[in-house]
């Protein structure tokens, strides 16, 4: 009898659960904003004037909105007719960079596979983005450490060419079962094998000057990841590395292409300027932008993007790439705050935002992964921004799209 009622009790309660589960469920898909398909290229706001800075950083709010890539080349073609020259710097992973250069796509379709490490750039708009820059001859460089498969595929093509296909450069992937030091020593090792080559080549003038910067430069992204891997994936270790690789980025445009710009495309938490935290989370990030802004001062100038409206796509499940598509509601209107009748993109200075009244915003910052339930709790996907500090000026949809 006992026995009867606790199978009883446990049906009754797993039922209730699963009851519970489809309710909330149901309450979701009735509460979430309406999804807005409708893509609408858009130009820059009329008020735009290219700021006086080597890099102009735009971020993006999510990874998964289409609007932001045409801006981009609008952009690019504004600083290359105003200013002669401009290099693209991505989030994107360094070694991969050097694929897409060479390829123009995202997709490779000889082997029918991404060449990317980021599938949120596989899309009709990056494709337009790189078209672009294609037929302008701009160049390409990504900045991220987080993988350096492409990097060293990339060298190991190198020394093939060079005749030096005996090296072990495989050495280098990370093998995360060694010790720290072990597997420090061990990448310092192979990586030395190859500058000692490469000191030979460039002596011999086999290859030149920017050739060898170039791959010295992919060594010291391998070192990078490394550090990055092994200490623990720190996400501030992380943005100092893209801002050094940034640093780079300049310093190798100017001497070996006579540019000094560049346009930066990243990711709303990557390039403000100041330091931040999420309320749900107890650690403090420093972007990329704080490092970038202490380098340079007023040569850096950073963009944020916000929306009213935003249908993004998004990964929801961690065991799959593929991607979902949600909808969020900004609180509180811009557009309502500083007076404007609903335009479909607007610019507003950080001294505009301050001059309405605004001192601090809500910043949307949604990464590769979402849920629905983040969407009741805004706290989870948007940081407090101290508009003075953090950017320069906003771009300000009306509504943001999802990418294709």
């Amino acid at each position: 009898m006992i026995k009867t009622r606790k199978k009883s009790f446990l049906f009754l309660f797993f039922v209730t659960v699963i009851l519970i589960i489809i309710l909330f469920n149901i309450v979701l898909h009735f509460n979430l904003p309406s999804p807005n398909y409708e893509y609408r290229q858009l130009a820059l706001p009329d008020n735009f004037s290219l700021p006086d800075a080597r890099v102009i950083a735009m971020g993006t709010a999510t990874h998964g909105n289409a609007e932001p890539y045409d801006i981009t080349i609008e952009m690019l073609q504004r600083i290359k007719e105003s200013r002669g020259h401009v290099s693209f710097v991505l989030e994107e992973e360094t070694g991969d960079s050097v694929i897409i250069n060479r390829n123009h796509s995202y997709y490779d379709n000889e082997r029918e596979m991404l060449i990317g490490t980021y599938g949120v750039y596989n899309n009709r708009e990056m494709d337009r983005l790189l078209s672009w820059i294609k037929s302008e001859n701009v160049n390409l460089y990504g900045i991220d450490v987080k993988s350096i498969y492409q990097i060293v595929e990339v060298i190991k093509g190198f020394l093939n060419e060079k005749g030096y296909s005996d090296i072990n450069i495989d050495k280098l992937h990370l093998n995360t079962y060694l010790e720290y030091e072990i597997q420090i020593n061990r990448n310092h090792e192979v990586i030395e094998q190859i500058k000692k080559i490469m000191n030979e080549l460039l002596k011999s003038k086999s290859i030149d000057e920017r050739e060898f910067d170039y791959i010295s430069h992919l060594l010291h992204c391998i070192q990078m990841n490394c550090e990055y891997i092994l200490g623990g994936k720190q996400n501030n270790v992380r943005d100092s590395m893209m801002a050094e690789n940034v640093l780079w980025v300049m310093e190798h445009e100017l001497k070996y292409y006579n540019n000094e710009y560049i346009l930066l495309l990243a990711h709303n938490g990557h390039i403000i300027k100041d330091n931040y935290n999420f309320e749900n989370i107890d650690e403090q990030f420093i972007p990329m932008g704080y490092y970038l802004s202490a380098a340079l001062g007023d040569d850096y100038y950073s963009i944020v993007t916000e929306a009213k409206n935003n249908s993004f796509l998004a990964i929801n499940n961690l065991r799959t790439d593929k991607r979902k598509l949600f909808s969020i509601e900004c609180i509180g209107s811009l557009i309502d705050a500083i007076g404007v009748e609903s335009p479909r993109i607007k610019l507003c200075t950080s001294e505009n935002l301050i001059q309405a009244g605004i001192s601090t915003w809500g910043l949307t910052v949604i990464g590769s992964y979402f849920d629905k339930i983040r969407t009741f709790k805004p706290t989870h996907f948007t940081i407090n921004t101290n508009v003075e500090t953090c950017f320069d000026a906003m771009l300000y949809f009306d509504q943001l799209t999802p990418n294709n």
